[in-house]
Order: structure tokens, then C-alpha cells, then sequence
């Protein structure tokens, strides 16, 4: 069989000269986009400092998109959480010291934290986790809403925040903003992996109820 004339000289055809300069630049983009990505630390610096910032549209792109369309929380509706059930309960509380953050080994998640203090002089440190996905740093959905409730029926109380503690503010927390959650359609606790299912309320309630109860049992013990 006889060899074309270009593959016989040894020379290259275009077409394929083309095919390479293709990969060479989406190569190059895919190492610019990687190295110009913060890096998981600084993204879970950037999801604290938008508690001080009043800012919940960076709040929400750093939270897990499955989580958001398991309860049908859009951009619009996590600005109306935002406004009415998180910021409300920062409103007397101020920074006191600019996130530390660091790597956990392995890389796969970004570890931030920042101390806070109370209007009435409590100082208490709040912290977040981003964890790495194709996407980037993320968070769960409802974090940000968990340390707000915590700030109010602990932090703001002058009480160490525990395992108990926690447990408390989630079941006082949930009580009192269950009704403007389901008005924005959240009817229950996001999963935790794609794929689940939501947890519904009272689901919910009754699994922290447990857990409280449990840790009563032992303490008395």
C-alpha cells in the first residue's frame, strides 16, 4: 500500500497540527483555572467573612448545589433566609480578629475560624469547613444558619458552646424559625450525599430530641 505523501516526508497534517494546538490550550486553561482557584482555606475564609460583609450571595455559591435543589432554595429565597432568620441574630456581634485558616492533611478540606464578640462582651469563635469538590469549597446549606442559632441561645447567654449546648440551640432554633422555613418551601433537613432524601421536621426534631436525651442519661450517670 502506497503512504501519502505527507506521511511519507514525515511532516504533520494540518488537521492534526490543529488537534494538538486544541489540547495544548485547553490544557493550559484547565492549569491557569486550577491555580488561580483559591485555595480551600482561603475559601472558607471568604464564607465567614461574608457573615461580617452582610453578603449572601457569596454565602450561597459556596454551599453544596444538590442540597440546594433538594429543598428548592434558589439565590432569591437563601436572601430572604438570610435577611429574616441569619443576619438579625449577627446584628450586635462584631469581629474581633480576621479568619485563621488553614489546610486539613489530605487537602480535602479547608478549615477556617474567627473570633467574634457579642454586644454583650462574650467573645466566642466561630468556625466553618469547606470541603473539596469539582466544584470548589463547600458548605452545608443550613451552617451558616446553625451558628446563628447558636450565637442566640448560646454564644449571647455567656454558655460554653458543647455537644448539649449545640443540641438545644438546633431544637429552639428550629422551633422558632420552622414556620418562615416552610413559607420559603423548605419542609425539611437537606441530605448529606446526592441522591438522599430530605429529612422532614419533625423527623428531624425528633432525631436531635434523641441525641439531647441521650447525653442527659449519660451525664446523670
Amino acid at each position: 500500500m502506497k503512504k501519502s505523501n505527507e506521511v511519507a516526508s514525515g511532516r504533520l497534517p494540518w488537521r492534526g497540527l490543529f488537534y494538538v494546538i486544541g489540547a495544548c490550550a485547553i490544557l493550559l486553561a484547565a492549569i491557569y483555572w486550577m491555580s488561580s482557584r483559591p485555595t480551600l482555606d482561603e475559601q472558607a475564609s471568604s464564607i465567614l467573612t461574608a457573615l461580617v460583609d452582610d453578603d449572601p450571595d457569596i454565602a450561597y455559591s459556596y454551599t453544596h448545589e444538590f442540597q440546594r435543589e433538594s429543598v428548592g432554595l434558589t439565590k432569591e429565597k437563601y436572601r430572604i433566609l438570610w435577611q429574616s432568620l441569619i443576619r438579625p441574630r449577627f446584628q450586635d456581634v462584631k469581629q474581633v480578629k480576621p479568619p485563621e485558616s488553614y489546610v486539613q492533611p489530605g487537602e480535602h478540606q479547608g478549615v477556617a475560624s474567627m473570633l467574634m464578640r457579642t454586644g454583650g462582651g462574650v467573645e466566642f469563635e466561630i468556625s466553618t469547613a469547606a470541603w473539596a469538590t469539582d466544584s470548589g469549597g463547600r458548605i452545608g446549606l443550613f451552617n451558616l444558619l446553625i451558628e446563628a442559632w447558636n450565637v442566640e441561645y448560646v454564644h449571647n447567654k455567656g454558655q460554653p458552646l458543647t455537644t448539649r449546648s449545640a443540641l438545644e440551640a438546633r431544637l429552639r432554633g428550629i422551633q422558632a424559625d420552622r414556620e418562615r422555613l416552610e413559607q420559603l418551601g423548605i419542609t425539611g433537613w437537606p441530605p448529606a450525599m446526592p441522591g438522599q432524601s430530605i429529612t422532614p421536621w419533625t423527623e428531624m426534631i425528633a432525631t436531635w430530641s434523641a441525641r439531647l436525651q441521650g447525653l442527659e442519661k449519660e451525664e446523670k450517670q
